[in-house]
């Protein structure tokens, strides 16, 4: 469950990482969603009432609790999270940046020397 929900917040939220809770909360399955963007809070909770539940019913993603840390709770409260977080978004950024460099040249035949 966790991975589906985390998949629908990135959507809007690319940073998120979505864990079950733990420890689990009295009554039900509930998830923690950390590294919000500490800016984005607000944004985060606006998306969480008025789009989320359109997305869960279309998804058939039953209902579940979910506890919001922001970057900088994650970071206090969650060191390991956090450092997992920021090596996945490293490796995640060289990744995309080797895609994006352009293949090395080839000489053109006119200006190759001859050994």
């Amino acid at each position: 469950m966790a991975a589906k929900v985390e998949k629908l917040l990135r959507k809007r939220f690319p940073t998120v990482i979505v864990q079950p809770h733990t420890p689990p909360v009295q009554g039900g399955e509930c998830l923690a969603v950390f590294c919000i963007p500490d800016k984005r809070i607000e944004a985060y909770s606006l998306f969480r009432m008025r789009e989320f539940p359109e997305l869960r019913e279309r998804e058939r993603l039953p209902w579940v609790t979910m506890v919001p840390y922001t970057e900088s709770q994650t970071r206090e409260h969650f060191p390991e999270v956090w450092q997992s977080a920021r090596a996945s978004l490293k490796a995640k950024a060289s990744s995309v940046s080797a895609r994006r460099s352009p293949a090395s040249p080839h000489q053109p035949a006119s200006t190759a020397t001859k050994a």
